[in-house]
């Protein structure tokens, strides 16, 4: 399957609200896959960034102008591809921060997430694209990671990308309800 073929299905079925129950917790295997494959996804992190937004994009073209820094861009344009990468790259060391912290106590880790969704209240930023745009990130990663993707390799990236879009949808509500 071509990294552009995740359906809106599959979005929809990803999400996780956070009104609704808490997400996963990682088991211990699931710890151990995410950090024995993160060192070959953190050597493609900027492509695999650039690819989740141009497929993020494709699929869901109106999604493109809730970005600030692509807003006005072209997309055509060499800069733009640029700022794809720079913050596609954000992006995963927000998720590589989570990584390295998966062995510490939980709430290392959740707080960089909650964090980083604190932050995009600045951005005016849409609780829903960030549990839009897990499923991309997802997709990519597998990508990148061919033969060593499983099917329990592909179950730890669901449940850490669910901790993300959770924790930082639930803190983006709360900034966003604060003056």
């Amino acid at each position: 399957m071509a990294i552009t073929d995740v359906s809106d299905t599959e979005i929809a079925e990803s999400i996780i609200v956070p009104s609704q129950s808490p997400p996963p917790k990682l088991s211990e295997g699931e710890k151990e896959l995410l950090t024995t494959t993160w060192a070959q996804v953190e050597n493609d992190a900027d492509r695999i960034g650039a690819v989740t937004f141009i497929n993020l994009f494709e699929k869901h073209p109106g999604v493109k102008d809730k970005f600030i820094p692509f807003k006005s861009i072209d997309v055509n344009n060499e800069h733009y591809n640029r700022i794809l990468r720079n913050h596609g790259l954000r992006v995963l060391k927000t998720v590589g921060k989570m990584i390295h912290r998966v062995n510490e106590e939980e709430n290392k880790m959740i707080n960089i997430v909650r964090d980083t969704g604190t932050r995009h209240k600045a951005y005016h930023a849409e609780a829903m694209l960030i549990q839009t745009m897990c499923p991309h990130f997802i997709k990519a990663i597998e990508g990148t990671l061919g033969e060593k993707w499983t099917v329990d390799v592909k179950t730890a990236y669901e449940h850490l990308f669910a901790i993300l879009s959770f924790h930082m949808t639930d803190s983006l509500l709360i900034a966003q309800k604060t003056k």
